[in-house]
């Protein structure tokens, strides 16, 4: 659903095979006011198109909301058709598009179907192999810093919302989180049948702290960032640990439940927590060793 001003609204049911990419401005490219099965809007829409003389498709063609209530500018081209782009090009490499255009689909069908772990990429996405890659070797000054990444400094949360209907219902809801800035940091899975959250994800007090994730996050993303490939497979590997003991922790309670087992998802959630509070110190350990035999002022000859 989108909102496009004057208490109206516009809404697209999402193919069961397909995905959506929607950055900061009105995606949805095709609308049919004669299909309420897959599209909904306010019921006065339609009025408020043709008094303001909205509708710029030809009358041969589907109601098109982009040309409508959409923007078109060159703000667009730098911050947000480029990531629709990224997005494409990495759930549908078999499509050639334009990171400028403002005619890539709201929605596609991917090449194949879409893991979690194909989410935490796309959303940790810095143009990589491209001359737009900030980190990448292909490159130039002004190149990198042509486009707004999708993976970018700024980010304080990120979630997966999982819905698994082949499970029981308290565990059809899995809540993968992460905090930070997303090239840097993992996705970890939470039950969401529970009355407490592990105080290591919680509580991020205003100093910085090693004990909070949200924090241990952002220390290995300024420490790593100036030298980004140096730690570069040291994060992968964590990533890669620490997702896979998420999906092996989630298996073993669906186990657990499908043989008539009990489970406490609160401790469950505290489990991983700990786990995650472990490797993640690892990591900021690791990165802050290798970052600070790279600084400026190291020398060759052993003092």
């Amino acid at each position: 659903m989108e909102t496009i001003g004057g208490h109206h609204w516009i809404a697209r049911r999402v193919p069961d095979d397909c995905y959506v990419t929607n950055p900061n401005q009105l995606g949805i490219d095709h609308f049919e006011f004669n299909n309420p099965d897959d599209y909904m809007c306010s019921s006065d829409l339609r009025d408020f198109i043709d008094d303001n003389n909205l509708d710029l498709t030809y009358s041969n063609e589907h109601f098109n909301p982009r040309y409508a209530f959409g923007s078109q500018r060159d703000k667009d081209r730098h911050y947000n058709t480029p990531r629709a782009w990224a997005m494409q090009r990495f759930l549908n490499p078999e499509i050639k598009q334009d990171p400028r255009s403002f005619f890539i689909p709201w929605a596609q069908k991917p090449y194949r179907k879409i893991t979690v772990e194909d989410v935490k990429y796309v959303l940790s996405n810095h143009y990589q192999d491209t001359e737009f890659d900030p980190y990448g070797p292909e490159g130039d000054a002004v190149s990198q810093r042509t486009f707004r990444t999708i993976g970018i400094n700024r980010t304080s949360q990120t979630a997966i919302l999982q819905l698994r209907p082949d499970q029981p219902h308290d565990t059809t809801g899995i809540q993968w989180l992460a905090y930070g800035s997303m090239p840097f940091g993992t996705m970890v899975p939470f039950f969401t049948q529970i009355s407490t959250t592990p105080e290591y994800f919680a509580n991020t007090g205003e100093n910085v702290s090693t004990d909070s994730f949200y924090w241990a996050n952002r220390l290995i993303a300024a420490i790593a960032d100036p030298h980004f490939h140096q730690h570069e497979g040291d994060i992968e590997a964590y990533v890669e640990k620490t997702m896979a003991a998420g999906h092996a922790r989630i298996k073993r309670v669906d186990c657990a439940l499908a043989n008539g087992e009990s489970v406490d998802f609160d401790a469950e959630n505290q489990a991983m927590s700990d786990y995650i509070q472990e490797e993640t110190q690892k990591l900021l350990n690791k990165v802050l060793f290798d970052a600070s035999n790279l600084m400026t002022n190291r020398f060759s000859v052993s003092d």
